[in-house]
Order: structure tokens, then sequence, then C-alpha cells
């Protein structure tokens, strides 16, 4: 079949017998990301109201959103801020492991249930992790005695994650306007107890369920849970308002047109840090913002389009920073899991 010079190919790999390709005009391409930005704001918002917010017809829009979802290339889950629910303490880990066995080392890590993310990554470290352990005994034995019997990792460097200034889940794809996205945002409300969420065992089983597919009917989720729709429904919108629960969509940034993912470490002076981590948690670039302990002050994921994008990130934006004392990047080569979800 022959292109015109106005179409691109898209080639998405999902783990099936077989590859799907996916034939995108410019123009439609254009409205793959906004659709995707949408359901990074609410999962759950309708495809009625994803084509009102955008000003297009509801049939293209739920046939181009269903070629998405269908192809793999976009996941619908649910993210849970472990710090205002007091489910457990986030780490970030940066692992060095024995040449050849980056690979091997990062599956281990990734069929572990308590990782959020895995990435190989450049530096003195080969692997960066989050880890959310349950309470401070586990993680002592998780890092005293989990970690070091997997095969081939040397030594692990560990940070405890104190404040999740921009969430992973609090990212979306800068192709919005305002007006879009107040569309289609789900009201939110402070908790009575100063944002933080107590989550039942019930709401817990719920979550597991959404996080495989977040736009799962209430009538599929009552039944996989043995209780009434009208239950369900009430249990989330209770999450959800909260602030500490949402539910959005999960891409990889190469899949947007961002084929560079940078972990950054920042050793920021202590008296600005909150200030330093706002101002850069405003810039699109940064999926993450989060205050860490020991000698870094603060830790950035990044997304940008191209190499040169990064350098000008680090020399530009980063530089201007008055209370930055010392920046250390790192590429991410590899992505092995990403918000609970193993990516192919």
């Amino acid at each position: 079949m022959r292109h015109s010079r106005q179409e691109r190919v898209l080639i998405i790999l999902i783990p099936t017998r077989s590859f799907r390709q996916v034939q995108i005009s410019d123009t439609l391409y254009a409205l793959d990301r906004q659709i995707i930005a949408a359901l990074q704001v609410n999962a759950r918002a309708s495809f009625p109201a994803i084509a009102s917010a955008l000003r297009e017809q509801e049939r293209t829009v739920a046939r181009r959103a269903q070629r998405l979802l269908d192809t793999g290339a976009v996941r619908l889950t649910a993210f849970v801020d472990e710090l205002k629910t007091g489910l457990g303490q986030p780490v970030s880990l940066r692992i060095s492991v024995r040449p050849g066995s980056t690979d091997a080392v990062a599956d281990a890590l990734s069929a572990r249930p308590d990782t959020r993310a895995v990435m190989a990554v450049t530096g003195d470290a080969d692997i960066c992790c989050e880890l959310v352990a349950a309470d401070k005994p586990t993680l002592h034995r998780v890092l005293n005695t989990d970690l070091p019997a997997i095969t081939g990792l040397r030594h692990t460097r560990t940070y405890a994650v104190l404040h999740h200034v921009k969430p992973t889940s609090a990212w979306q794809l800068p192709v919005l306007t305002s007006a879009q996205t107040r569309l289609l945002r789900r009201p939110r409300a402070r908790s009575q107890d100063g944002g933080r969420l107590q989550l039942s065992s019930d709401d817990l089983e719920l979550l597991e369920a959404l996080r495989g597919n977040a736009r799962c009917s209430y009538v599929d989720l009552a039944g996989q849970l043995g209780v009434t729709a009208t239950t369900v429904r009430r249990r989330l919108d209770r999450m959800l308002t909260s602030g500490a629960v949402s539910l959005r969509a999960s891409v990889e940034p190469e899949l947007l047109g961002l084929r560079i993912e940078a972990d950054v470490w920042l050793r920021v002076r202590p008296d600005s840090i909150a200030k330093t981590a706002a101002q850069l948690a405003r810039r699109s670039e940064v999926t993450y913002c989060g205050v860490v302990t020991g000698s870094y002050g603060l830790e950035l994921i990044l997304a940008l389009p191209d190499l040169d994008q990064l350098h000008s990130f680090i020399a530009d934006v980063i530089a201007a920073q008055p209370a930055v004392l010392d920046s250390e990047p790192t590429l991410v080569t590899r992505t092995y899991k990403r918000g609970y979800l193993r990516t192919s």
C-alpha cells in the first residue's frame, strides 16, 4: 500500500502473536494526541464528553480512542499517592549491577509487586527503581534481605521520597487548552484530615481491579467485588475527589514523540527546596518531581523530543535556578515497568 507525503506510519509493538500497524495521518495524529491527553486528565471520561471538549465528532473520537486502547498504545490504570493514603513509604533506588546483568536484575525487580517503576539508566548507577514498602520493618527486610538475594545486583543506594511535588499522575501531554482540561477534569475536594485519605481493604480491592482497566464499568466492577454498582460508584467517587487517587492513561513517551527520558538528581539548598521544586514542576518537560532524602534534594524525570532539548533544559532551565548547587542527569535507556505496569 502506498502512502502520500501527508501520512505517517506508526508501528506499535504489543505482546501478542502478531504486530499491528496503525496508519495515522498528520491531522488525525494530532487528534490522537489530544485524546490521549484527555484520558490522562480523566480515564473514565465518556467519548461524548471528550468529543465535546475537543469539538470533534463523537464517532471519530470513539473510533480513534478504541484503536489506541486495542493496540495497547494506551493503558488505563489507577494511581495512588501512598504518602497521602498511608499505604507505605516510597523510595528511589539507584542500583549497580554486574556487567551484563542489567536485564536480568531489572526483570527480577519488575516482577515484584512493590515496584512501581524500573528503568535502565546511564551514569554511576545501572538501574533506577521506585519501590513502595508497606512500613519500616518491610523496607528494612527488602533492602537487607530481598534485594541482595537478586543475582547480579552489586550495590544499592536508597533515597526515601518525602513529598511528591508532581507525581507521574499529574503530568499530561501539553496539547489541551485550560478550558478543555477543566471540562474533562473531575471535581476535587480536600479530605477532612489535611489531605490524608484512609483506604479500607474494600477500597484497595477496588483499586486493584481498576489498575488493570480504569474504564471498567460499575456493573462489571460490582460483579468482580460482590457488591452493588451503587456501592462501587460511591467508593470510587470518594477516592477520586480526595485527590489522592487518580485514574488516567499510561502511555510510553516515545509514542508521543518524546524520545528522550532522563532521570535528573539535583542538589539544592535546603531552604529553597520547596520553591525550586514548585518552579521546575510547572515545566511540561517534567513528568515527575519529588523531594528525597540524602545528598540530593530533588529527583526529576524528564521527557523530551531529543538530546538537544535535554541539553537546553540542563543548561538553561536548571542552571537558572539559583538554589541548585549541582545536577546529575542520567539518560533512561530502557523502561521495564511504569506505574506498576510492565512494559513490552
